[in-house]
């Protein structure tokens, strides 16, 4: 009711209703009442004027006390939510006031319904999202429906569409996020502070939205806020990103309780958060969450308050994580410094952990600060962490201040470099802290260090340079080392004070201190512009180590104790010092200096004739320094002897720098004395013996000599004796005789010739190869003729036979230095006037040395020895190495006659190596001779003799041999030797070497050495074991195992394999070839082309040997070409195509891999031309026999793959055309048609990745590629799946077939397939179609069948333009698809029609109507299969129902007939297809009724044939129930005649025997007479009537209980519509003949029918069935007879029949009683139910004395009513009891009834 008119009429009307609503005393009234009026009486008071708003306040005031606190009253719901949804935004008061039923009326909702809800709120949202106060009210309402809807499934949720907006979802989040961030507070608490409407400072929220969610939500007792939390976290993770859930969860997992931070934690740990944390508006929340909204232009109840600590503490973790919120200014540093700084108003000190996580955000921010923000931002990070350093007290706080600090100062170093200060405050921080803030603060002193690099200020320097001299000597070991960094700083500078202190602390215990003062100083010589002056060096290093005093004490690094046994000084001082300056030296000289940071420092010979002829130039004053630096050398010999120190103090001495003062010398002879008598360190004695000679004088020297002959014939003879021997008879400057010199070589071969002890023995081999090499120089002519006459042959031969034994001695007692020196020895033996024999023997002890397996570094030293005995002495190895060079020497001791016996001994020597060694099938002879040939080489490289330049060939030659060697130390030194013999040549030998050189590595060469059954082949373990455990290395080996095996042809394998070791497992040929490059880049280059591609392939090779050593090649070939590959694409290639499939796997393996890193980098248009031949044979190679190489050609298919689908992308347009057009055929036929199953995988992904890329460029191979891909759907399926099939039931086999159809349709080949829908055109589609009607009709494949049916739903669904204009075709597979539909499969049955619905509207009308036809003609077969293949064939046209629109009235009485089968309780299949044809019948008619008006004619026309015509009795049933069904419905109640001729039709089917259902029949005839009786009956005439009811009347004598009873039902319907009273005491006769016989068969001999004799008794459910016919034969009798009737009932009631026969009869009374038309006497059939529902009280048969009630109360009514007679007061005593009965009192009526009697 809507109330409208004049404002008198409107206030009479609310008067009215207000009066009306005062009067009510009935929930169920006032429940109606609130439902029609409530909104009318809204929208009255809120639009009328003021007189009108005063009535309708007083109303909802009054009916607000009534409702609110009674909860059975339910509101207009939705006619609520629809008022505020149609409200305007004027109407405030109206809405306000349906805001508050809303509330009520959500009350009075089950919780678990409000997701229902969910949707109206957010349309409502949306309507009012501008007005803020209804939006807050409403928001809080969803509370309960967020609860709800977290309980379902996503799938059930109503849609939630609103969401999208972005207004609506801000809020929605911002109000979850109230929610999650509500504190866990007591209530008294919480009430506390909404009654005082007091704010305690509730993070992450402001008051207002505190307050709400407060009072609203918590305070309603019907959520719980826990629940509400957990809701929220589960729903948001569904309709929100993770990006907005998020920030809501952070308050989940800080605030809790526990259940909601575990379900808080879990969502959390669902999210990517690298992803998340990556998204700006994201890290925005998160700093607005931990800082707070507090702009001035908000209100103060709207200023959100910053987060507390247990949220801070969960948010700085996520920022540290993030890469924005880390360079996001200035909040990052915000947020850093609130949770290090307290604040001013702040009672309370951040905690610990929020510190520890707020230092390492810091430090976070620093390590990651860009370079722009530093001006602005550096200065007051830095002041602040000076701040926080000076404040905090908590060191792991501290020690990551310092390294913000550190790194601040090191990024902006004006910071630092300008407050000297500062630096000196922070070195004095390091003794006071703590270990941990130690260690930082010396980190961050150390990352200030490159600011100090940059100083220029050389008072600056100054400054430094004395902050750092004080905490060098610091007592703190950390300040020393920190100040000893910052020392790097002054290298720069010309200081010698700086030098002094890291030469100084390199006395310091601590070896770390030392390491870095090396480095420093290392660095100090690095520029030699910035080094002092060497005088002035040596000077001060001078005073500094003699006047200690002066220096202000040494520094105390060692204890009181030890010091009284030491200098002032440690030995490493003035051993560093030492060397230090010798490095100065040599910077002076332009020689590089030596690395002091090297464990032990070699000297390099070369560098002492430079100095020396520095030293002999110098001035006398320079020589006055010299002599200090003298000095400083043998002060630090005399500390710490050591070889190098003593060398350098014999260069000095050599150079005539000894001018040392009598007393100095003096101390130092007897110091040297003191260490040549102690020392046994042999290498060390001899030096100082060398050292001892030079510095003694001449006088001294000869008493000297003296002495150690006297020793020599002592029983006691010290190790230095033979050194000092040697050394003095070798002096220039000393004259010893001839004899004197035969006489020490006697005493020192004596020595050997014993064998002495092992310190003698080296000590005379050695002192014997120094006598040998230098004192030929010392003698003049004829001393040195004497010296050479005094040996005999036989001597010289005893002698060399002597050295010869220990040099190839294999005993352990022999060192490997004692067999060097016995080889020098032999060696310097030959002399130029040595005769050929005794220069021979010489030869042939060297050469036996190369006999046994020494170790090669020996033979290094019989190559030398070669050299030396060729050259006699001439050769350079005897020249003084303090002052002369190769070059000198030569030059001085070289004259032609010697040259030309020189030229003599090498050509022999090298005609000996090449042509007899180098092939003596010794390999350890082999090895030694290659060394020999390389040291010879190497020595001969400063003469050039013509015997070498003219055989650079054959030596080549040999040296290539050589690299075939499976010793990788004999291909190291054969490497060497091509580089050394390379630059030897002129430019045509280089030519001439390089063509050589080039062969050999594209062609290889064959073995020259020969094989014997000995010869070793492999390396131990690189082949295994024999099944004996034996090794596998030699040749006869070899032939042992392939002859145990029986495979004579495996030794041609073994023999292959050795052949590949030969040739290129040579990993130094490196070297030599790396040499050649670098000299002869030009002659090179012609052999590229042949060389790049071997060398391209054989970088991949497997064996890592090879490898390693072509990778070096080819840098070496690509330093000066970085385009050589580029260049060389196409050969390269053209040699895989060949490679790839080559007989060795090894060959192969290197080729797939090489050509994978060639096509990534390098892929010319004439490799792209070749891509089709490549796939066929990359194809091949991945089923290769070994794995390895299969696993290569994966990686070059990969990358072929990579580049083919680069290459066919769209953009490069006729050229990708081309391509595809080469490749995709050989895709198609050798890989997806490929047996192999990763070849057919392959093909199937570069096929679906070519697609994703190629676009329209694809659509002349769309004919080949869709086939293709369809069968690849069955094709690709598991065999197991086949297996099943085979093996199923047809209804497994469904379901096992449905899922593969929903796998296939979602796998990536039809995910391809739907790519290339929008490339498909006219001309593509026609071919097409052909293809697809193939696939449809002839596949073997369930899969492939659904799949090309899905491919043309998709065409139909996207491309329908084009489908229109290719009709034929669709016609075309119109047809195969409605062919399909008899497969027996019913998975692609129901595809098929799914396919048909989707094709028919681009068909022609004729393919149309053949599809109608069938379904005409299978929905009038029987067959089950049948009516369900047009079941899924009509379902699937209901979404065109166009094309079934003109034949709805054919279709729709099937569909019915068959929606109306009865299904068996148990059969689910039989449900499910119930629930499909109602499905279908409710998308094609709008309801039941209407299409019962519509088509009853044809329903009726199509169940009545049926019925008449089908053989099945459970059809013929279902046609009896649309007829029921259609006669229900009324819509025969206006046709009469049609009414009558279905009655007709009806009863005539009832002839005939009885079958299963066909009291359907029946039941169609009742419910026909209950719809149209009436108006039948006004038509008949008695006689007509009596002719009706004779087919009925036969049916109840039928014997069948369950059909008689029925029949029993519908004849008394039938004379209950026609009130024909004969009929009627016919049918009531019988009923009661039936119960009388059964009640008592003793009287049944007087109980007649006239329709037949009861002669047998009936069943009790056969009485309860035909009981309720009595009160319908009632309403045909009246007056009299009805009374008579009545009192048969009675009788019957009051009888002893089975009681649920009487309750039976019961039930249907109420029909009689409401329906008599006469006024009758109903006080007896009041008396007798009256006693059975006393009866049934007692017995507590509560269901049957109820109904007797509701008897009872009809009764009443009608006597109330005045239409029957009710007469009880003769009747107290029954009235009486029945009061007693607890049913009645609770029935009003009845109660009030007897109050009254």
């Amino acid at each position: 009711m809507v109330i409208t008119g004049t404002n008198s009429e409107i206030c009479f009307e609310l008067e009215r209703l207000f009066l009306h609503l005062a009067l009510i005393n009935d929930d169920s009234k006032l429940e109606a009442f609130v439902r029609k009026n409530l909104l009318d009486i809204i929208e009255c008071t809120s639009t009328g004027e003021a007189e009108i708003r005063n009535k309708g306040m007083e109303m909802l005031t009054h009916l607000n006390r009534r409702i609110k606190s009674n909860l059975t009253i339910t509101l207009p719901l939705k006619d609520i939510l629809h008022y505020l949804l149609s409200s305007t935004e004027r109407n405030i008061l109206g809405t306000n006031f349906a805001i508050v039923y809303l509330r009520i009326a959500l009350d009075r909702v089950d919780t678990k319904d409000h997701f229902t809800l969910l949707p109206n709120f957010l349309d409502i949202l949306l309507k009012y999202m501008n007005n803020r106060k209804i939006f807050d009210e409403i928001i809080i309402l969803t509370a309960r429906a967020w609860i709800s809807i977290a309980d379902i499934k996503q799938q059930e949720w109503p849609s939630l569409e609103p969401l999208k907006n972005e207004v609506i979802r801000s809020e929605i989040l911002r109000f979850f996020s109230d929610v999650l961030y509500f504190p866990n507070s007591s209530t008294e608490k919480r009430n506390m502070a909404i009654m005082l409407n007091n704010f305690s400072g509730h993070p992450c929220m402001s008051k207002s939205r505190f307050l709400r969610i407060a009072k609203d939500v918590v305070g309603d007792l019907k959520i719980s806020i826990t629940a509400l939390k957990l809701s929220i976290i589960k729903v948001s993770s569904i309709i929100f990103t993770e990006a907005e859930i998020l920030p809501l969860l952070i308050g989940a997992i800080a605030l809790g309780p526990s259940e909601v931070e575990t379900a808080g934690d879990v969502a959390i740990k669902k999210i990517d958060l690298e992803k998340v944390l990556r998204n700006k508006d994201t890290v925005k929340s998160l700093f607005n969450l931990y800082l707070g909204l507090s702009f001035q232009k908000l209100d103060e109840n709207d200023r959100v308050l910053p987060a507390t600590v247990p949220i801070k503490l969960k948010l700085i973790p996520l920022l540290m994580r993030s890469p924005v919120a880390v360079q996001t200014f200035p909040y990052n540093i915000k947020i850093a410094f609130d949770g290090l700084f307290d604040k001013e108003d702040s009672v309370e000190k951040n905690p610990l952990k929020l510190q520890q996580a707020s230092i390492d955000f810091l430090l976070l921010i620093t390590k990651n600060f860009p370079v722009n923000a530093l001006s602005t931002f550096g200065p007051i990070i830095f002041s602040s962490i000076r701040k926080l350093i000076d404040q905090n007290e908590a060191s792991s706080v501290v020690a990551i201040a310092y390294q913000c600090f550190g790194i601040i100062g090191n990024k902006v170093p004006q910071l630092v470099v300008n407050d000297m200060a500062l630096l000196q405050k922070t070195f004095d921080a390091i003794p006071l802290a703590p270990e941990e803030v130690s260690f930082a603060i010396a980190d961050c002193l150390v990352s200030w260090l490159p600011a100090f690099h940059t100083v220029n200020d050389l008072a600056l320097s100054g400054v430094l340079e004395a902050l750092i001299s004080s905490y060098i000597v610091h007592e703190s070991p950390k300040c020393r080392l920190v100040a000893l960094k910052f020392v790097e700083t002054l290298v720069k500078t010309p200081s010698l004070e700086f030098r002094w202190m890291l030469c100084r602390t390199c006395g310091d215990p601590r070896d770390e201190m030392k390491h870095e003062a090396i480095r420093i100083l290392d660095l100090s010589v690095a520029d030699p512009t910035r080094i002092p002056k060497f005088e002035d060096l040596v000077a001060f290093f001078h005073q500094k180590l003699n006047l200690q005093d002066a220096t202000g004490g040494a520094v105390d690094f060692l204890t009181a104790e030890v010091k009284k046994k030491k200098e002032a000084f440690a030995d490493e001082v003035f051993h560093i010092s030492a060397l230090y300056l010798y490095a100065n030296l040599q910077v002076a000289c332009s020689l590089q200096p030596l690395s002091l940071t090297e464990t032990n420092v070699f000297s390099r010979t070369s560098d002492y004739p430079v100095i020396s002829r520095y030293l002999l130039s110098s001035s006398e004053e320079h020589r006055k320094i010299l002599n200090l630096f003298l000095e400083i050398v043998l002060k630090a010999i005399e500390a710490q002897p050591a070889n190098f120190l003593i060398e350098m103090a014999c260069l000095f001495l050599h150079n005539g720098s000894g001018n040392l003062s009598h007393n100095y010398r003096a101390t130092t002879v007897a110091w040297l004395q003191r260490h040549l008598n102690s020392n046994s360190h042999i290498a060390i004695c001899a030096k100082l013996s060398e050292l001892y000679s030079l510095i003694l004088t001449d006088m001294e020297k000869k008493k000297c000599l003296e002495q150690c002959f006297k020793q020599f014939d002592s029983d006691k003879l010290s190790v230095q004796i033979p050194w000092l021997c040697a050394y003095l008879a070798t002096q220039p400057s000393v004259n010893f005789t001839a004899e004197e010199i035969n006489g020490i070589k006697v005493r020192l071969v004596n020595i050997i010739e014993t064998l002495s002890g092992q310190q003698y023995f080296e000590a005379a081999c050695g002192s014997l190869a120094e006598l040998l090499r230098r004192s030929v120089f010392g003698l003049n002519e004829t001393e040195k003729t004497i010296l050479v006459s005094s040996v005999s042959d036989n001597q010289f031969s005893s002698l060399c036979e002597l050295l010869g034994k220990i040099a190839a001695s294999r005993k352990d007692i022999l060192t490997s230095k004692m067999k060097e020196l016995a080889v020098k020895c032999l060696g310097f033996l030959s002399l130029h006037s040595s005769s050929t024999v005794l220069y021979e023997k010489i030869l042939v002890q060297l050469f036996a040395c190369g006999e046994i397996a020494a170790q090669p570094e020996i033979q290094f030293i019989v190559g030398n020895a070669l050299f030396d005995a060729a050259f006699g002495e001439s050769s350079p190895s005897r020249r003084n190495i303090f002052v002369e060079t190769e070059e000198y020497f030569l030059e001085r001791n070289l004259s032609i006659t010697k040259l030309d016996s020189i030229e003599k001994r090498i050509a022999n020597l090298l005609e000996i190596l090449m042509n007899i060694k180098l092939r003596h099938a010794n390999r350890h002879l082999r090895q030694a001779a290659l060394i020999w040939l390389f040291t010879l080489m190497k020595r001969c490289v400063v003469t050039k003799l013509n015997c070498i330049m003219d055989n650079l060939g054959s030596i080549q030659h040999a040296f290539i041999n050589g690299l075939t060697e499976t010793n990788e130390f004999s291909q190291e030194v054969a490497s060497e030797g091509l580089g050394v013999i390379f630059e030897l040549g002129s430019e045509e030998q280089k030519k001439v070497m390089v063509e050589e050189l080039v062969n050999t590595l594209s062609t290889g060469r064959k073995r020259l050495d020969p094989i014997a059954p000995n010869t070793r082949l492999f390396a131990k373990d690189e082949l295994g074991t024999t099944p004996t455990g034996e090794n596998l290395t030699t040749y006869q080996e070899l032939c042992n195992l392939a002859t145990d095996l029986n495979q004579p042809d495996l030794i041609y394998k073994f023999m292959q394999l050795a052949n590949h070791n030969i040739l290129w497992n040579s990993k130094k040929i490196t070297f030599g070839f790396s040499t050649i490059m670098q000299q002869a880049e030009s002659l090179m280059e012609p052999y590229l082309a042949q060389l790049v591609p071997k060398l391209y392939r054989y970088r991949y090779d497997p064996d890592l040997k090879v490898q390693g050593a072509m990778r070096s090649i080819w840098q070496a070939v690509t330093v000066s070409k970085k385009s050589v590959t580029e260049e060389y694409a196409n050969a390269i290639f053209d040699e895989f195509l060949s490679t790839l499939t080559d007989p060795q796997w090894r060959i192969r393996e290197s080729s797939c891999l090489a050509l994978a890193d060639l096509l990534s980098g390098y892929c010319t248009d004439k490799i792209t031309e070749r891509f089709g031949q490549l796939f066929e044979i990359l194809y091949r190679v991945q089923d290769d026999v070994k794995e390895s190489v299969r696993i290569a050609a994966g990686r070059a298919l990969s990358s072929l793959i990579k580049i083919t689908v680069r290459k066919c992308s769209s953009v490069n347009g006729a050229k990708a055309t081309q391509l595809l057009g080469m490749v995709l055929p050989i895709i198609i036929e050798k890989g997806v048609g490929s047996s192999i199953k990763i070849n057919k995988m392959l093909s199937l992904n570069i096929i679906m990745d070519i697609v994703k890329e190629a676009g329209l460029t694809l659509q002349e191979h769309i004919n080949i590629i869709v086939p293709c891909l369809l069968d690849s759907l069955s094709e690709e399926e598991s065999t197991f799946l086949n297996y099943l099939a085979a093996r199923s039931s047809l209804d497994e086999l469904e379901v096992l077939d449905s899922a593969r159809m929903s796998v296939a349709h979602s796998s990536p080949m039809m995910s391809t397939l739907r790519y290339i829908v929008p490339c498909i055109n006219d001309s593509v589609f026609n071919t097409l179609g052909d293809k697809l009607i193939e696939q449809l009709r002839s596949s073997v494949g369930v899969t492939t069948r659904t799949g090309a049916c899905q491919f043309i739903i998709d065409l139909c669904l996207q491309r329908q333009q084009l489908m229109m204009s290719c009709r034929s075709s669709c016609n075309k597979m119109v047809r195969v698809l409605l062919n399909g539909l008899n497969d027996r499969n019913p998975v692609i049955k129901k595809q098929f029609s799914s396919c048909l619905s989707y094709l028919l509207p681009f068909s022609s009308k004729r393919e149309a109507n053949r599809v109608l036809d069938y379904i005409k003609q299978k929905l009038r077969n029987e067959q089950d299969k049948e009516k369900m293949t047009v079941l899924h064939l009509m379902r699937a046209l209901s979404r065109n129902t166009e094309i079934l629109s003109d034949s709805l009235s054919a279709v729709v009485p099937f569909i019915f007939l068959y929606k109306c089968q009865e299904v068996a309780k148990n059969d689910e299949a039989g449900k499910r297809n119930l629930e499909m044809w109602d499905e279908l019948w409710s998308e094609l008619v709008p309801d039941t009724s209407s299409a019962m008006r519509l088509y009853r004619k044809e329903m009726i026309e199509v169940a009545l044939v049926t019925l008449n015509t089908s053989s099945i009795f459970a059809i013929k049933a279902q046609a009896a129930k649309v007829l029921a069904t259609v006669a229900e419905s009324g819509v025969l109640n206006d046709d009469v005649d049609y009414a009558e001729l279905l009655y007709d039709n009806l009863t005539s089917a009832l002839h005939g025997r009885i079958w299963d259902g066909k009291e359907k029949l029946i039941e169609a005839i009742s419910a026909l007479l209950r719809s149209a009786g009436k108006n039948l009956a006004l038509k008949w005439n008695e006689a007509t009537i009596e002719t009706k009811f004779l087919p009925l009347w036969e049916q109840c004598s039928k014997k069948s209980e369950k059909y008689n009873g029925e029949a029993i039902l519908c004849a008394a319907m039938f004379c209950e519509m026609t009130a024909y009273n004969k009929i009627a005491q016919q049918v009531m006769s019988y009923i009661y003949n039936v119960i009388n016989y059964n009640h008592s068969e003793s009287n049944s001999d007087e109980t007649t029918s006239e329709v037949s004799s009861v002669n047998h008794p009936k069943t009790y459910d056969y009485l309860i069935k035909i009981v309720p016919a009595i009160a319908h034969l009632l309403l045909s009798f009246d007056g009299a007879e009805l009374f008579d009737r009545i009192e048969q009932v009675v009788a019957l009631l009051k009888s002893n029949i089975f009681w649920k026969v009487k309750q039976a009869l019961i039930i249907e009374l109420p029909y009689f009683i409401q329906k008599c038309a006469s006024h009758a006497d109903f006080t007896t059939l009041f008396l007798a139910v009256s006693s059975l529902l006393t009866e049934n009280d007692i017995s507590q048969r509560c269901t049957f004395a109820q109904q007797c009630c509701f008897v009872l109360e009809y009764i009443v009514k009608r006597a109330q009513n005045n239409e029957c007679i009710l007469s009880l007061h003769k009747h107290t005593n029954i009235m009486e009891t029945l009061k007693k009965a607890t049913i009645v009192k609770s029935s009003a009526l009845l109660d009030n009834l007897l109050e009254c009697e």
